[in-house]
Formats: C-alpha cells, structure tokens, sequence
C-alpha cells in the first residue's frame, strides 16, 4: 500500500475528530476508567505508592496531586482532547518512516 494513502487517511480521520470532539466521547469515558482503575490498582503496591509520592515531592509538587489525579482527569472533556489535538498534531512538517523488513538469517 502507498504510504501517502496512509498518511492521507491518517490526517482526515484526524481532521475528522478535531472538528466533531463528540465522535471521541465513548472511548474517551473507557479510557479514563481504565487509567483510574490502572491507578487504583498501582496503589496495592507499596513502592509504587512511595514511587509516585517521592516523585511528586522531588519535582515540587506536593504529594497532594497524587490524591488529586483521578479528579483531574475526569474533568477532561472531549473538547479538551480536540483543542490539544488541534495544536500540537501539525500535520504541516510531518516526518514518516517506512520500515522495511529483512529476511532473518
């Protein structure tokens, strides 16, 4: 396949969830499950617990946010993830890499 095909198809379905936030809301409502529930989790693990807190203190943040994470990100909206989407995903100077495949010897 061309890969200019792909790299068109990638940009209209881009372009497509940028200007319809909407299309993105189902998968956006299971992606936040599963990283609260992938969070939660990470918490039965005591060295993850002083991971994140020794982190989070290290980089001046307090260990507060630790406990403010899951509300945070429940706050995203769809909207939000577009408006990034739409900033940073400049398809203007976009590099590609086509990866080839050897026989394996």
């Amino acid at each position: 396949m061309d890969k200019q095909i792909l790299i068109d198809a990638i940009k209209t379905q881009v372009k497509e969830l940028i200007e319809h936030p909407k299309l993105i809301e189902d998968e956006l409502v299971r992606t936040k499950a599963q990283l609260e529930a992938s969070f939660i989790f990470e918490q039965d693990l005591i060295h993850t617990q002083a991971y994140y807190l020794g982190m989070l203190e290290t980089v001046g943040l307090g260990i507060d946010k630790m406990f403010e994470y899951v509300d945070k990100m429940n706050e995203i909206k769809a909207k939000d993830v577009s408006n990034v989407a739409k900033q940073y995903l400049d398809f203007s100077q976009v590099n590609t890499v086509e990866l080839i495949t050897q026989e394996i010897k």
